[in-house]
């Protein structure tokens, strides 16, 4: 979103608490936008600075009206460039004005505004891909298994494999282990017996 030139006035004057003109506001808002400042714009921005930005530098009083204040005479000034402002234009484009507290106020809430934004914006992402990942998961649950073997039922079958090499193999072993066995016992009763007659 594109910054407003009010926004930008209120970021760089909060840069400079001990003030900026209104000539040297312009400035550095050009720079930052890029964009030169149109007479219209600059004239809505001089009604809102005198009201947003404040200053203890003194104005001269024209003779025409004595008792005006900026907030009356640079705006006139700039839409009438009547010649009896012209010495409260010259102050003016003297003076050191910083935010006023309203408008630094204000600023502060926006930039709480501003984060506030980006982080809904950042949860509505996290959101879209948590609900993308539980989709494509649901979808894997749901498909996955159609292509998979089918997982047994209970009762569940229990598969012999008979394995005639393996079974011969063991059968050889236990007529071995059987005839030692009996060699052993026939050793056990003979000794048994040598030893009773002794």
């Amino acid at each position: 979103m594109k910054e407003s030139i009010y926004v930008m006035a209120m970021e760089i004057g909060s840069e400079f608490p001990d003030g900026i003109t209104f000539d040297e506001l312009i400035e550095k808002i050009e720079e930052k936008s890029g964009k030169k400042i149109s007479i219209n714009a600059k004239y809505g921005l001089v009604e809102w600075f005198v009201d947003a930005f404040t200053t203890d530098d003194r104005i001269r009083a024209s003779s025409h009206k004595p008792f005006e204040t900026y907030h009356t005479m640079i705006p006139s000034y700039f839409r009438d460039k009547r010649d009896f402002y012209v010495p409260a234009f010259q102050d003016f484009q003297r003076a050191k004005f910083v935010l006023s507290g309203k408008t630094f106020k204000q600023y502060i809430d926006y930039l709480e505004l501003k984060e506030s934004r980006e982080q809904a914006l950042k949860a509505n992402k996290t959101a879209k891909v948590s609900i993308l990942i539980a989709m494509i998961t649901l979808f894997a649950s749901t498909i996955i298994p159609l292509f998979s073997k089918p997982i047994p039922q209970p009762p569940f079958e229990v598969e012999v494999i008979d394995d005639k090499v393996q079974n011969q193999a063991m059968e050889l072993e236990i007529r071995t282990l059987k005839k030692e066995l009996q060699r052993v016992e026939t050793l056990i009763q003979t000794y048994k017996s040598d030893t009773l007659n002794d």
